[in-house]
């Protein structure tokens, strides 16, 4: 999979990440049988606590949008996880706006599952992509801690991290 900088997404006709952000508002509308197809709803709604078929197709919607915003990495065990951790949805639409004001928009952001099976532990990482330094890195990533993400850390529940990487 080639990774293509936020800017420059493919496929999608906005110049600005932003914009794609605030037109989707993470709401739109599309078809039950496509949601069906990438996202085999028969494995998640077994484990849904939602029995109202728009909840879940709204769910569905939401995890599409967010795969125009982000790579995921591995992508069926992202989109079962969020399925399971449906408070995170709101908090990853959120991120992108409050990544690019510190890191610019030349930057891939990527979700990542990490887990480890012996100790039960699973967090959802978001994974900032960029050319900087690695002091640079680190003074913005030091700095997205303390402007954002300290003041949303009790609402993440130890489910979501972020890291830079470099490209």
């Amino acid at each position: 999979m080639e990774l293509v900088p936020l800017k420059q997404f493919s496929g999608l006709s906005y110049l600005n990440p932003l914009s794609l952000i605030d037109q989707y508002e993470y709401k739109t509308a599309v078809s039950f049988e496509y949601e069906k197809e990438c996202l085999n709803i028969r494995d998640f709604t077994r484990e849904s606590q939602f029995s109202d078929t728009s909840v879940s197709i709204e769910l569905l919607n939401d995890i599409e949008q967010l795969e125009k915003l982000y790579v995921f990495v591995n992508p069926s065990d992202i989109r079962r996880f969020l399925w399971r951790n449906k408070f995170l949805i709101e908090i990853l639409f959120e991120a992108p706006k409050k990544i690019i004001e510190i890191f610019g928009n030349d930057i891939i952001l990527c979700l990542e599952l990490h887990h480890d099976p012996e100790e039960e532990w699973n967090e959802l990482f978001i994974v900032i992509k960029t050319n900087y330094s690695p002091e640079e890195a680190i003074e913005l990533e030091n700095k997205l801690f303390e402007e954002w993400f300290i003041k949303i850390s009790e609402k993440v529940k130890g489910r979501l991290n972020f890291t830079e990487e470099p490209l």
